[in-house]
């Protein structure tokens, strides 16, 4: 993992939201819910809400979709490990399909929104993410 950065002082504004499928706001957020919020609030980029293409009980497949086919619009790259830096996505998989994500923040670190948790820091590396990494992507336009 690449130590490009350091642990931005925005993070503290995003802990302890609680989770909430769909939700999008912060009185409740998933992870993709909480991804939109920071890059709306810290990068003033506007994420599309996916809200019509899944929803709680959605099974993997549809949600890797969201994660591959669903990314391409708008356009996210493919980050190596060495250049992740504060603000790229790390994408995750459940039950081996891509079907979480998470807003890196440190080095080895994500800020994420997890069912029965409220937004938290985890480490990529620690025992429930590490063998579940699918990648990292950043936002290129679009």
């Amino acid at each position: 993992m690449g130590n490009n950065f350091e642990t931005p002082p925005w993070v503290r504004d995003y802990l302890g939201i609680p989770f909430k499928a769909q939700g999008r706001t912060r009185g409740g957020l998933d992870c993709w819910g909480l991804i939109t919020l920071v890059y709306l609030e810290q990068f003033y980029i506007e994420l599309p809400d996916y809200l019509d293409h899944y929803d709680a009980e959605s099974p993997p497949a549809q949600l890797k979709w969201l994660f591959f086919s669903g990314l391409q619009e708008p356009v996210w790259s493919p980050v190596e490990p060495a250049d992740v830096e504060a603000g790229t996505m790390v994408l995750l998989r459940i039950f081996g399909q891509p079907s979480h994500c998470g807003v890196m923040i440190g080095p080895g670190e994500m800020l994420h929104s997890w069912k029965g948790s409220d937004s938290c820091v985890s480490p990529i590396g620690g025992t429930r993410w590490r063998h579940n990494l699918a990648g990292f992507v950043k936002y290129s336009g679009g």
